[in-house]
């Protein structure tokens, strides 16, 4: 494994570290407000589904989580565009 093999590895791992975590923070704020509406409005499980499909929807369109998109939306064009560079980034090692 060349030095080119390691550069591009390695920036893809901490790409894909950097979504990783952005996702799951992002993934568990939306639980925790949908959550956090089941109890104000009480219901059981079906009003608990509805909670978290509202939530989830309120995601792309209430601008309270505009910075939380965006983010996500730059770190994923990131990662594909490592990914993407790989095959040519590595051909001109070979």
């Amino acid at each position: 494994m060349g030095a080119r093999d390691i550069i591009w590895l390695a920036a893809l791992v901490l790409c894909f570290a950097i979504w990783m975590v952005n996702m799951f923070r992002t993934l568990y704020r939306l639980k925790a407000r949908a959550e956090e509406r089941l109890r104000d409005g009480g219901g059981g499980p079906v009003a608990g589904i509805g909670n978290t499909a509202s939530t989830f929807g309120e995601f792309f369109t209430r601008p309270e989580w505009r910075r939380d998109r965006r983010r996500l939306l730059v770190m994923t064009a990131t990662l594909f565009a490592v990914i993407a560079i790989g095959p040519l980034f590595l051909a001109q090692a070979g």
